[in-house]
């Protein structure tokens, strides 16, 4: 298979590479930085791309979609709750977390799947938030915004401008994952790239975060609805 990449240049110092959920291969490198130093670069990690691609080829058949049926399970904070269909004529009652358990109103099964991201979305809110302005004041990281939405395939972003999004599916993940993401994304603040100094500035504030980052690159194929 022939391997391609998307190119994009910006104001920094390193080129890196990163492999996307859906396989598309992303360059960043400096403004300045020549086509023959960037081609190198792309070459000598060809055997790490297709590494991970085989990787994700095992991993992707694992995984099926959810169906919205009596005891499916879905998680919630990494742990496993199974999903009870009710029959009910109250409107309002759609989808509730109830007693350990998913309830979902058979009347409301045809958007199933928007009201569990309506549910997370409310959660990341009303647990997340608190503590993603908890830390900031802690660690002095001043963000701009911070919004929960459907990133397709990233799991978080920083812009320039200090504007943090996650995804909504970090709310499948464990408190220690996402407080992992929270940070990873504070220290974008402070450096904007993935360089030494990056992961440097990570590791003075999670010492373990490699246990973290590592849960995600083995977990995230799991993380379907």
């Amino acid at each position: 298979m022939e391997l391609k990449y998307n190119l994009i240049k910006s104001n920094r110092k390193t080129i890196s590479l990163t492999l996307e959920v859906n396989n598309d291969i992303v360059i960043k490198a400096p403004l300045e930085a020549e086509e023959e130093r960037i081609n190198d670069f792309f070459e000598r990690k060809k055997i790490w791309i297709y590494t991970k691609m085989e990787e994700k080829k095992y991993l992707i058949n694992c995984p099926e979609k959810k169906e919205f049926v009596n005891w499916e399970w879905f998680y919630y904070l990494w742990r496993m709750y199974k999903l009870k269909v009710i029959e009910s004529e109250n409107i309002d009652l759609k989808l509730r977390f109830y007693k350990n358990k998913f309830e979902l109103n058979k009347k409301y099964i045809s958007i199933a799947k928007e009201l569990f991201i309506d549910f997370y979305i409310e959660k990341f809110n009303l647990k997340i938030l608190p503590k993603i302005k908890e830390i900031s004041k802690e660690n002095n990281f001043n963000y701009s915004e911070i919004k929960i939405k459907n990133l397709k395939n990233k799991w978080w972003t920083c812009s320039k401008d200090n504007n943090i999004k996650f995804h909504w599916k970090v709310m499948l993940a464990p408190i220690s994952v996402i407080e992992y993401i929270i940070i990873h994304e504070f220290c974008h603040i402070k450096i904007k790239n993935h360089s030494p100094k990056f992961w440097d500035l990570l590791k003075r504030y999670l010492p373990k975060y490699e246990e973290q980052k590592n849960w995600l690159k083995i977990n995230w194929w799991e993380f379907e609805i």
